[in-house]
């Protein structure tokens, strides 16, 4: 087994929203089928301080040396946790599905104890997977989110091409092809700390966020709504759905709406509560209803059970 670290000052990723506790957690192997495959990279990344680590420990040996790791990711957990005084936060995309399950399955195929069961675990994939249609992802691999916020990697491996690479790395001893292999997971590392900014999408979905300014304008006949929260990201972002615009810069977004001119329907759930009057086109409660004559009054519809208003609205 052979180790890498790296160490970034963490104005590399400027406001970071981790904690000592957060530990980000990606693995590479020989394939999916947990019996008939091993484990190649285990990658970590935390805190130390002012300084982001990330560390890769790369199998050498194949599946003799898969235990080894294995033993090494407990021993590092348990000395994180003393550190800490609490359990790691384990940080991943798409471990719930992959990463966990399968150090999991390989710890009980070697009959070594693991406190992974008992490590909080949040899955980036799940919040991507979430907001995929907001951001207009094309698909939700990591390096599609990444893209998406502005990260491009200098990577290109994917797939089985990426276990073919360190199959024929280790075979040859071809130090290209694992310094490829290495680049990908050091990349996925790197990804995943960029993206945690998510978290701040995120909130800003569940009401985190105040109104700063409204701005009307007739020329364009739209609104500008400046919101500002803890969504920081690293660079702007612009986002168009649905003809509304999102802006994010720094602290600030902007939302930009049209203003649409039309009729709108305000439909009653409890109809039968409600007559309808042709004439007018309006549902009305019975208690005021039943005075008008019964020639120009029906038993109102879930379709026709409605309030209409003309005006300017916001989509």
């Amino acid at each position: 087994m052979k180790k890498y670290r790296y160490q970034y000052d963490t104005q590399k990723y400027p406001n970071l929203t981790i904690n000592s506790k957060t530990l980000f957690l990606d693995i590479e192997t020989t394939g999916f089928q947990r019996t008939s495959t091993y484990l190649t990279i285990i990658g970590l990344a935390w805190l130390e301080g002012n300084q982001l680590i990330i560390e890769q420990w790369l199998n050498e040996s194949g599946h003799s040396e898969e235990p080894l790791l294995l033993i090494e990711l407990e021993h590092f957990l348990k000395n994180f946790q003393t550190e800490q005084n609490c359990q790691p936060e384990l940080i991943h995309y798409n471990g719930t599905t992959f990463d966990l399950p399968y150090l999991k399955s390989k710890y009980e195929q070697y009959h070594l104890p693991t406190s992974l069961p008992e490590c909080d675990s949040l899955d980036l994939f799940h919040l991507a997977k979430k907001y995929r249609s907001f951001l207009s992802l094309d698909g939700i691999r990591q390096k599609n989110l990444e893209e998406c916020f502005g990260l491009f990697r200098e990577d290109k491996l994917s797939g089985q091409n990426l276990i073919d690479v360190y199959l024929e790395g280790m075979k040859q001893g071809n130090k290209q092809l694992l310094d490829a292999y290495l680049l990908h997971n050091k990349e996925d590392m790197e990804g995943m700390v960029f993206l945690i900014h998510l978290l701040r999408l995120h909130q800003l979905f569940e009401g985190s966020f105040e109104i700063q300014e409204w701005i009307e304008n007739e020329e364009t006949h739209s609104v500008l709504i400046g919101l500002s929260g803890n969504f920081i990201l690293y660079q702007p972002v612009n986002i168009t759905m649905k003809d509304i615009q999102f802006t994010f810069e720094k602290s600030s977004l902007w939302i930009r709406l049209p203003i649409l001119s039309m009729e709108a329907r305000f439909f009653y759930d409890n109809y039968k509560d409600y007559y309808y009057l042709p004439a007018e086109d309006v549902a009305l409660h019975k208690s005021v209803a039943s005075f008008v004559d019964k020639e120009h009054r029906l038993q109102a519809s879930a379709t026709n059970c409605y309030t209409r208003k003309v005006s300017n609205y916001l989509p």
